[in-house]
């Protein structure tokens, strides 16, 4: 039995933000959700969270919007914390210990190398990660220079990694599979019971943890190989009609793996 719906924000409940052409869309989803969420007594319906490289207030927000407020953490920082968005709580990733000056410094060689020569721009609001964004280079260009921009020491203990939207940059030990872990030690649920939906290379690590995985149709080859050798679920459609689909196609079989 499905007891919890975790699943990547960009790329899968969202293309990059939203959309125009999706506005409409999203607000019609977020409805039926907070409909069913507050209507449908047949089915116990599990509590959504989210697993992104996005931070806290993004997610903050986002869980407002969807009314997925269900006194349970997201993950968030592609790794780095767990959230509580109702109270605004934030639990470290046990690696991110006393790892603060290394962050620093990440994010000043960034500065230095990557931003200061207009290749990308850092997105603000995160703590325990450097995320870097850019228009002119696909986000696996930007993460071979972002790993040039680092001396090779420090390469030695950092992960970087990229989701649709932007290349991620976490200590060593610090990724969505190993907090996916530490999440069921804070809340007590099983990994089995776990529905965990990504589509890009920093989903990779969560969906080798997870037992029950899903994708929308935009995953890239690498996801979409990873759900099928556990015969999970590649929807028919992108994005956020891809993760509708998904959640749909689940709550047809009533929640049931």
């Amino acid at each position: 039995m499905i007891e919890l719906l975790m699943t990547d924000i960009d790329g899968c409940v969202l293309s990059d933000g939203i959309p125009h052409d999706q506005v409409a869309f999203f607000q019609n989803a977020s409805n039926e959700i907070r409909n069913y969420i507050q209507t449908d007594g047949s089915v116990k319906m599990p509590p959504i969270v989210f697993c992104t490289g996005r931070g806290s207030e993004y997610v903050h927000a986002l869980s407002q919007i969807l009314d997925t407020r269900f006194g349970l953490p997201s993950i968030v920082e592609n790794g780095s914390y767990l959230f509580w968005p109702e109270n605004r709580r934030i639990v470290p990733h046990p690696c991110l210990f006393d790892k603060e000056s290394m962050v620093a410094e990440i994010k000043r060689l960034l500065l230095r190398n990557v931003v200061k020569k207009d290749i990308a721009d850092i997105i603000h609001g995160k703590e325990g990660s450097v995320s870097l964004k850019s228009t002119n280079f696909t986000v696996a260009e930007l993460k071979t220079i972002v790993q040039d921009a680092l001396p090779k020491e420090l390469l030695l203990e950092t992960f970087i990694t990229h989701s649709s939207a932007a290349v991620d940059v976490t200590i060593k030990g610090v990724d969505k599979g190993s907090m996916l872990k530490f999440y069921t030690e804070c809340t007590g649920i099983k990994v089995e019971n776990m529905l965990v939906i990504g589509d890009s290379a920093n989903d990779l690590p969560i969906l080798d943890c997870a037992r029950i995985i899903a994708c929308p149709s935009n995953a890239t080859a690498e996801v979409m190989d990873a759900v099928r050798k556990k015969n999970g679920f590649i929807a028919k459609n992108s994005c956020t009609e891809g993760f509708w689909e998904i959640f749909h196609f689940y709550k047809g079989r009533g929640w049931e793996c």
